[in-house]
């Protein structure tokens, strides 16, 4: 079942039909430019902003994180990156590995 998951108002999940969910976070303690923002609270805010985002891409299936470049949170990834990973994640087949998704996925950064 594919669905939206907001998490901790600074960032969000897709979960795809195919059992493999992605993660973009890009408030205070991410990986983005707000990683060092001198308030804690997206909450209190009506749009939080930032130019690049933390990713992180996994299978609903067993859990296993996918690792994207050299580990598996990327950090400072821009948006037409991130829409990269989507639609990379988004049309795979459920039956793919991990370490399967991460040759997948590998193409973006290079």
């Amino acid at each position: 079942m594919s669905r939206f998951s907001i998490t901790s108002h600074k960032g969000f999940h897709l979960t795809f039909n195919n059992s493999w969910q992605v993660s973009v976070q890009f408030g205070p303690g991410n990986y983005c430019e707000q990683r060092n923002a001198d308030h804690y609270s997206p909450e209190s805010n009506d749009i939080w902003r930032s130019s690049n985002a933390e990713i992180a891409v996994w299978s609903t299936r067993n859990g296993k994180m996918v690792t994207l470049e050299y580990d598996v949170v990327r950090g400072y990834t821009t948006a037409d990156e991130v829409a990269k990973v989507i639609h990379k994640v988004s049309t795979a087949k459920s039956t793919l590995t991990s370490k399967q998704m991460t040759k997948r996925l590998s193409t973006i950064w290079k």
